[in-house]
């Protein structure tokens, strides 16, 4: 995986997550595969104050915008890059860009559009942030893996050691 790859978008889907939450998807397909992008929160069964519509179809609307079409339809076939932030395996796109014009669209730009109060953590600190966890649970792993050790004989069956010897 790279962070920007050729490939080309289907149609945006909406979908009605739990019978709760709003959200679209666009298919992405590109190197044999195919990936989901979006699927973010759009909002709840209600209205959003952005002239009446729901945010999906804000959503769509900025979508058709940035590859220049008129229709959602329209954006069936066209080519496009996925971008990611790292290009590591399984990484989300997290944005689209039109490969005859380069404009991009972003899901942190758009979440930053309609929702300017919400906390949006720039996506290197977050990652960074991620990656110091995933250290901190492995030192306690190796921790807990150390404190086994220093009592594993002591753990073992009486009757195995008979079997078997103390190892």
């Amino acid at each position: 995986m790279s962070t920007r790859e050729l490939g080309t978008i289907g149609v945006p889907k909406k979908s009605l997550d739990r019978e709760i939450f709003y959200t679209v998807w666009v298919y992405w397909s590109g190197n044999g595969g195919m990936q989901g992008f979006g699927g973010t929160v759009l909002g709840k069964t209600t209205q959003c104050p952005v002239e009446g519509q729901r945010m999906q179809d804000v959503f769509i609307a900025e979508l058709c915008s940035t590859f220049g079409v008129s229709t959602p339809d329209e954006l069936e076939g066209r080519s496009a890059y996925a971008l990611r932030y790292f290009g590591s395996h399984n990484e989300s796109i997290v944005g689209l860009e039109d490969a005859k014009s380069g404009r991009r669209f972003l899901l942190r730009r758009f979440a930053q559009r309609h929702w300017p109060d919400a906390e949006h953590r720039h996506p290197l600190l977050r990652e960074r942030a991620a990656i110091e966890r995933e250290i901190k649970q492995a030192e306690k792993a190796i921790h807990a893996g150390y404190i086994r050790l220093t009592v594993l004989e002591s753990q073992f069956a009486g009757w195995a050691k008979e079997e078997f010897g103390h190892g």
